[in-house]
């Protein structure tokens, strides 16, 4: 177990546990990064991240995208001002 544990303590991602409903903490529950009770808890807790990383993104995407629609809109106002004065 000592290799496993240390393979699990040094992983370049985050492990997490979830053994199943067993009363002893594990060395790899104690050197993973999150330890959780089942391999559903583990799942849920997995989950409910990806979404609130999914809803960040997604706020972020709109917030940059209404960003860039007003930029553009300023853009073409300004060069529309300045075609006003160019005769034709």
């Amino acid at each position: 177990m000592r290799c496993a544990s240390r393979a699990i303590a040094t992983a370049p991602v985050p492990v997490l546990t979830g053994v199943g409903h067993e009363v002893d903490t594990s060395v790899a529950d104690a050197v993973a990064w999150a330890r959780h009770v089942t391999p559903t808890a583990s799942a849920e807790w997995l989950v409910a991240r990806v979404r609130a990383w999914c809803d960040r993104r997604d706020a972020l995407w709109q917030r940059c995208t209404r960003a860039t629609e007003a930029a553009a809109d300023r853009a073409a106002r300004r060069v529309e001002r300045a075609g006003q004065g160019v005769a034709t």
